[in-house]
């Protein structure tokens, strides 16, 4: 962990996909780790957000694709089918998100928004 926290300090990034609350209890949650690294950019992925009711329940691909109904317009109705693999999607998304942000910083030299 010490080497976590230390790379951290020079870090620009530190993205967690996690249960919600779970960086806490490890000093990984993104106000203790801007005491050392004003500048760091934390984000937390989670599946039903971290202050909903809803949030300590699981996100697994089933649950999510059963909850939208996607899975009730795939298939046949003999044998359903699965859509995909949602889970990868958020990450590749807050990557995106990330590259963007960085590009226009290096091409501008300010930062495009302001970041909460």
């Amino acid at each position: 962990m010490e080497l976590l926290l230390g790379a951290l300090q020079h870090a620009d990034i530190f993205v967690s996909k996690l249960d919600p609350g779970a960086v806490s209890p490890m000093g990984l949650d993104g106000a203790r780790l801007r005491e050392n690294n004003p500048q760091l950019i934390a984000c937390s992925i989670s599946g039903c957000g971290e202050e909903a009711e809803s949030s300590k329940k699981k996100a697994y691909d089933f649950l999510i694709q059963a909850k939208s109904g996607s899975c009730s317009v795939t298939g046949t109705p003999e044998s359903l089918s699965r859509v995909g693999n949602p889970t990868y999607r958020p990450p590749r998304l807050v990557l995106r998100l990330f590259l963007q942000f960085f590009e226009h910083l290096f091409n501008v030299g300010e930062q495009p928004l302001e970041l909460i």
